[in-house]
């Protein structure tokens, strides 16, 4: 969207018709994004679930047209996307352009595993230490997720970044519990669940939630080292347009495969 802004006032691109066309093209299907994004959010902010990059525009769109007014139902298809095997195993093969997050497949593999054997419990565990572990190598500032504050997980211009995304559903990360609890929990609670004061976790809509997280914190990560690079490359030039026009096709492009899959797949 920072392309999008900033082709307004570049005459290179008021003077070419045909990066005009591609512009307007490229403008309407990112306020469509836009438009499916609020709507998702609208539904399922309040149950803390979180939009990224490796959730096909296809689930979305099932979401918002299977169960519109139905955050009940929303949740359902949500938590059925992540359960399926070559779906999930998909998803997980993309965390491999980050170096930090290849290192610890094995232990996500084993994550895998657990849940489609029913094993919520072991499941939620492992990707709550893979996400601390995760977050305290990637950044200069050692610290794992659970040490972090909302407004570090602002993202840079990334769907993840949304209000009502990963910041604003830190909140139960980080929510604090001392008594023992033996209700049963749905939302991600890390400190109580590691520190054992929460008892009732073991349930696939917990542990769907921890593999939501774990994507969000990957695309945050990603959207954090593309804000380091555009902040060391300065003000904007025509190789910087150029490069976030690039970029802009790039994602919509990636998102066509990951829907074609998505046509092609079959139980």
């Amino acid at each position: 969207m920072i392309f999008l802004r900033s082709v307004k006032w570049n005459g290179r691109w008021r003077s070419c018709d045909s990066a005009r066309a591609k512009v307007k093209a490229v403008k309407q299907q990112m306020l469509k994004l836009q438009h499916q994004i609020d709507a998702f959010y609208d539904l399922l902010s309040e149950k803390n679930w979180i939009l990224h990059d490796h959730l096909s525009l296809t689930v979305v769109e099932a979401i918002l047209t299977d169960a519109p007014q139905d955050a009940d139902r929303a949740e359902a298809v949500r938590i059925e996307h992540y359960h399926d095997c070559d779906r999930l195993s998909f998803m997980v093969c993309l965390l491999k352009k980050l170096p930090a997050m290849r290192r610890r497949l094995p232990l996500i593999g084993k994550a895998q595993e657990d849940s489609f054997a029913g094993r919520y419990y072991a499941c939620v565990h492992v990707l709550l230490s893979v996400m601390d572990g995760f977050v305290n190598e990637v950044e200069s500032v050692r610290r794992g997720l659970h040490a972090r504050e909302a407004k570090d997980l602002h993202a840079w211009d990334s769907v993840v970044g949304h209000h009502r995304g990963l910041a604003h559903a830190h909140k139960t990360f980080t929510k604090g519990r001392s008594a023992t609890q033996e209700a049963p929990v749905y939302e991600l609670y890390r400190n109580g669940i590691v520190h054992g004061s929460i008892l009732e976790y073991d349930d696939i809509i917990v542990a769907t939630k921890a593999w939501n997280r774990l994507f969000a914190v990957a695309d945050w990560a990603s959207a954090r080292e593309e804000e380091q690079q555009h902040s060391a490359v300065g003000p904007v030039s025509w190789p910087a347009l150029a490069g976030q026009f690039k970029d802009a096709v790039a994602f919509l492009a990636e998102q066509g495969k990951i829907k074609s899959t998505e046509k092609q797949w079959t139980p």
